[in-house]
């Protein structure tokens, strides 16, 4: 920088603050403030979810079951059959 831009900058004034500046400053950071989550929200919230990862595991694993038994009765019927169906014989 040039010494001819630093005394520029020394002819800069001060300037009083408008009234309330700091009160307004406070007000608006006070607001920003992140607000907290009731307690009981969070556990309801999370027994809620719960509940719905129970459920939809107990569904999963009986519809599981149910598959490999049905697999087990498709196949033991196509191997034991003794007609020709299949085939259009």
């Amino acid at each position: 920088m040039d010494n001819n831009e630093l005394n520029v900058l020394k002819r800069i004034s001060k300037v009083k603050a408008p009234p309330f500046l700091l009160t307004n400053i406070e007000a608006k950071i006070e607001t920003s403030k992140p607000k907290r989550i009731n307690v009981g929200w969070s556990i309801g919230g999370s027994l809620a979810f719960s509940l719905i990862v129970i459920l939809n595991v107990m569904v999963i694993k009986n519809n599981v079951s149910n598959t490999e038994s049905q697999v087990t009765v498709m196949a033991y019927e196509l191997y034991t059959s003794s007609n020709n169906i299949l085939y259009n014989e």
